[in-house]
């Protein structure tokens, strides 16, 4: 959450901090504001559409972000100076699902890693079916962070939830 905290020009608080509020950003992360030169937006940093983005808005009871699509996917951590110019951080995550042979490294023998789960994307928290046939994980391949299976050999490979969240959790095979 962003709050704003009123302060007296001589230094300290000025009265008590409020929450900015919109609709659709209860269950994002919104983060890192800085305010435009003549104070009157605020640029932050949300995933409230399923990936960092920036975001532009009145701090104005009642106002609504703008998404600053036209920057891209990826951005945090703006920095405006007192001319208007922008930086930003752009960050792409790349993780991948790789498997081994563990048999053969008991063994002392190499074996190396294999992918199983990639893309340009981020697989992550991989879990095993109990017969193992197939892998459950977590990608943002679709957007969202969502839970996926595939085939061990990586067939078949289908999103299982659509939550729509900035997180979806770990997923976990029930013994049976």
């Amino acid at each position: 959450r962003i709050w704003i905290l009123p302060m007296k020009k001589e230094g300290g608080a000025d009265g008590d901090p409020v929450m900015l509020e919109w609709p659709g950003f209860e269950s994002a992360t919104s983060s890192r504001p800085v305010w435009t030169p003549d104070s009157r937006y605020l640029v932050f940093s949300s995933n409230r559409m399923g990936q960092a983005a920036l975001w532009l808005v009145d701090p104005s009871p009642g106002a609504k972000p703008r998404s600053l699509a036209a920057l891209g996917a990826g951005n945090t951590d703006a920095a405006i100076s007192s001319r208007g110019q922008l930086a930003l951080v752009r960050q792409h995550l790349d993780v991948d699902i790789y498997q081994v042979d563990v048999d053969l490294l008991r063994r002392g023998q190499p074996s190396a890693p294999k992918p199983v789960l990639n893309s340009t994307q981020m697989e992550s928290n991989p879990q095993v079916s109990p017969d193992g046939s197939k892998i459950a994980m977590e990608s943002n391949r679709g957007g969202f962070r969502e839970i996926w299976t595939a085939n061990i050999d990586s067939t078949n490979l289908t999103q299982v939830t659509n939550l729509m969240n900035p997180i979806s959790g770990s997923p976990a095979w029930s013994p049976d």
